[in-house]
């Protein structure tokens, strides 16, 4: 029997031609041809034209359950992705019968397989019965778009909105047992949430500083950023943070003098966002300009925030700001398609085609919403009026026995024909002028001279009061004035404050004094001063224990006045002070401890000027009247 010989032929034009006759087919064409591949070979032979592997089953896809049960024989495939710079294969897996325990579920899976290391990652295993998975895969809509932007993998289906993982991060499996999904859809969307409102802001005067936001319209707003770098659009901005002063008419400028802020902090009150949040950045802009400032990048771990509560943050002018291009200013939300059939990149863009965007506008019980809207005129009377005041003095009572009598030093307020509502607002303007010292024994009196001291305070009503006495008692104004809370010590440079009119008169008056010098050798070239005198504590009846603030002081037999009394201020050498023990009595609990002092001076001050008025409206806002508007209206989803 013969052998037959190998028949070599070389295909050059590497082209199949089915036009002719298999007989008159030119030399280096063919006829047709199965199971090969042009361009490179599996195997070592020589030549652009090989036989082509058959595919070869490398793993098997379990559920994540300690048995490791097989997926039914429904499962598909409705989506795949090949990363050939890490030969690593992704893909997308549909099982609508998976059994476990005698349970028919629906199973949903993104699994990835590195061909190079064999390892095999469940990156997102969704699970439900009777109902759709979190991953909601639909075998009759298929991934016909997936990309991977650096350890990113976007895809989108046209039945889901755009969708997005971490592949590096460990998505938690279901719970075992239960099998419960213990991811969310929000977890998995392209489009994050911006906060849903506008922060609340209060404004309050500050001790020591310029004011900053006197005669600027400061609106503040906020977003979020998650946990893969995803800035959420800015919340609406607040209305301007201006409380204007008194209304004061120049006739040589033709100018309401009294439209400057009498604020000059703000405190902002927002929302930490849900689980998915990682920090939150309080923003502001003016109202005349479209430049975006941030505040502050608040890392909601670094700093103990809890997810979904509201939290307060103090605005002042000691902040160094950057700035977000002007761009944001009309990025009202993020224009993500609800869903989309094609996702492609282009440069550094995600893009995405035949897409649905935009809802019906349909009311609750699913008719369509009328549009056309009716505006009319409304007004509110801006109420203002400059309260009756009376100065009394009043007799303090020192650990020494000195009793002194300060003219003065008592501000009566009386309230009679004001209607005291919520939303109104107390402006207290004082302006205060050294009295007199006195002394411990042993103590010298201090020689610094004392500058006048202006105060501004306001108080916002939260509710209807029947009279001033019912004012003057209340918790909210108590609170607001300070005067028993006055946090101790309030030495210099430690004065911290918050809003309470106590403790911006603390922060005000002079820090240190300094005690008459004493000559050296005879010669007063070398004089120095003994001793410097620190702010120590406020008070009117001083037992060196915690520290007292403004008084308020009202009578029932007199409901429509009360009193403000001003606090004595406490002096002394804190570096000769030793302490003697924990304050019991301190009310913000520092564990402040007490002293025993050598040198202790107190000073008084008395009012010479007292501006009080009332206004309904906390901050009057208006519409100039020889202006036209346009109102706009934006309907958001959830």
């Amino acid at each position: 029997m013969g052998k037959s010989a190998n028949i070599t032929r070389t295909f050059v034009a590497g082209k199949m031609n089915k036009a002719i006759d298999e007989r008159l087919l030119p030399e280096g064409e063919y006829r047709d041809a199965m199971n090969i591949r042009l361009g490179s070979t599996e195997q070592s032979e020589v030549g652009s034209v090989g036989n082509a592997k058959g595919n070869e089953q490398l793993t098997t896809l379990t559920y994540i359950d300690a048995a490791n049960t097989p997926l039914s024989i429904s499962a598909k495939c409705i989506g795949a992705y090949e990363d050939s710079a890490t030969n690593v294969l992704y893909w997308f897996v549909h099982d609508p019968a998976f059994v476990l325990g005698g349970v028919t579920y629906k199973l949903d899976m993104i699994v990835s397989y590195n061909t190079i290391t064999q390892a095999l990652i469940y990156h997102v295993v969704s699970i439900a019965t009777g109902g759709n998975t979190t991953l909601n895969f639909n075998p009759t809509y298929l991934i016909t778009g997936v990309n991977l932007v650096d350890d990113l993998f976007f895809w989108t289906d046209d039945y889901n909105p755009p969708r997005k993982i971490n592949f590096t991060r460990g998505y938690p499996y279901p719970t075992q047992p239960g099998n419960v999904d213990q991811i969310t859809a929000e977890e998995l969307n392209v489009i994050k949430k911006p906060p849903a409102e506008s922060p609340e802001v209060t404004t309050a005067e500050t001790a020591g500083q310029e004011n900053f936001m006197e005669g600027r319209f400061i609106c503040f707003a906020y977003r979020y950023r998650y946990e893969d770098g995803e800035y959420s659009a800015t919340s609406q901005f607040s209305s301007p943070a201006f409380v204007p002063g008194n209304f004061q008419f120049s006739p040589d400028a033709f100018l309401n003098d009294g439209m400057l802020n009498i604020n000059n902090s703000a405190t902002i009150i927002f929302n930490s966002g849900n689980e998915l949040v990682k920090e939150v950045d309080l923003l502001f802009k003016e109202a005349d300009s479209n430049v975006i400032k941030v505040i502050e990048r608040i890392n909601k771990n670094e700093v103990g925030y809890l997810d979904n509560t509201v939290y307060n943050y103090f605005f002042d002018n000691s902040k160094i700001y950057t700035v977000l291009p002007e761009s944001e200013i009309l990025r009202l939300y993020d224009n993500v398609p609800r869903y989309a059939k094609a996702q492609t990149l282009m440069g550094n863009r995600l893009v995405y085609g035949n897409y649905v965007e935009g809802y019906d506008l349909l009311n609750a019980d699913g008719q369509k919403v009328d549009i056309n809207f009716e505006v009319e005129h409304l007004s509110t009377a801006i109420e203002e009026d400059v309260l009756t005041t009376t100065l009394n003095s009043y007799t303090y009572n020192n650990l020494n026995g000195a009793s002194p009598t300060i003219p003065n030093a008592s501000l009566n307020i009386n309230t009679a024909g004001i209607n005291l509502e919520a939303g109104g607002v107390l402006v207290v303007g004082l302006k205060l002028t050294h009295h007199s010292f006195t002394q411990a024994a042993g103590s010298a009196v201090p020689d610094t001279p004392t500058d006048e001291v202006y105060v501004n305070f306001a108080f916002t009503l939260p509710e209807d009061f029947v009279n001033g006495f019912a004012l003057a008692v209340s918790t909210a104004f108590d609170s607001n004035v300070g005067t028993n809370t006055v946090c101790t010590p309030i030495e210099y440079p430690s004065c911290t404050f918050s809003s309470s009119w106590s403790e911006v008169f603390n922060c005000t008056v002079p820090n240190a004094h300094t005690t008459p010098a004493s000559p050296a050798a005879g010669s007063c070239a070398t004089c120095t001063p003994v001793d410097t005198l620190s702010r120590f504590l406020s008070g009117y009846d001083f037992n060196y224990t915690s520290g007292q603030g403004i008084q308020i002081s009202a009578l029932a037999t007199a409901p429509d006045e009360f009193n403000l009394i001003i606090p004595a201020i406490l002096y002394i050498d804190t570096n000769a002070a030793p302490p003697m023990a924990t304050d019991p009595n301190d009310p913000c609990n520092t564990g402040n401890p007490l002293y025993s002092f050598s040198q202790a001076v107190w000073q008084y001050y008395e009012i010479t000027q007292a501006d009080v008025s009332y206004r309904n409206i906390t901050i009057p806002s208006s519409l100039h009247s020889d202006r036209g508007y346009e109102l706009g209206i934006v309907y958001m989803d959830e």
